[in-house]
């Protein structure tokens, strides 16, 4: 798997299967990565509980995503942005609950109890920050993480590969956000889609 390039759709299941592979092109100037500030050792964390439902629902919403891209003419069109937003939004949400630390400073996590804020989370990807209520009435319009410059109505995050620390993958809606928030932070660098 690692070794394919450009936007690629696997399936799972005793040998992983490539299911859609393209350009990705429709990711150009949307992409970041962002230092988390902490290695971390993947193969230390293979035994820790997951719960599969999120992470099979995280990637039924990036296959949508993908195929709504490829349906329009390389995913210019906000069906697509919505949808992956969701989909990275749904992965940080298994990310979240299995302990790994949250890049947005706790907007994620209860202050007192230090438990995931799944109502935010489930309203997020729900609503992909439309301005609409989340489902306790609470005010879903977003927030702005001063250290990192990252804007929860511009930008969906997760961790990439195992989480637990390295780098974090920055999905920006637009080309003005992504290019703002790497040049306020020296932590951040711009990637773009490669397919050979």
């Amino acid at each position: 798997m690692i070794a394919e390039t450009g936007l690629c759709v696997w399936r799972s299941g005793e040998r992983a299967y490539l299911d859609i592979k393209c350009s990705g092109d429709w990711l150009n100037g949307k992409l970041a990565l962002l230092w988390s500030g902490n290695s971390h050792d993947t193969p230390a964390m293979a035994d820790n509980a997951r719960d599969y439902g999120i992470i099979a629902a995280a990637g039924a919403l990036a296959r949508r995503a993908v195929l709504a891209g490829l349906k329009q003419g390389e995913g210019e069109g906000e069906a697509f942005n919505a949808l992956l937003r969701s989909a990275v939004t749904t992965s940080y949400k298994a990310q979240l609950l299995e302990g790994m630390a949250d890049v947005l400073g706790g907007y994620y996590r209860d202050a007192a109890t230090g438990h995931t804020r799944v109502d935010r989370l489930d309203a997020a990807i729900e609503h992909d920050h439309d301005g609409q209520d989340g489902p306790d009435g609470e005010d879903c319009t977003g927030f702005v993480h001063a250290a990192s410059g990252i804007d929860t109505t511009q930008c969906a995050v997760k961790y990439c590969g195992g989480g637990f620390g390295g780098y974090v993958l920055c999905l920006w809606t637009t080309r003005q956000g992504r290019d703002a928030f790497v040049a306020h932070n020296t932590r951040a660098l711009a990637v773009e889609p490669y397919s050979r």
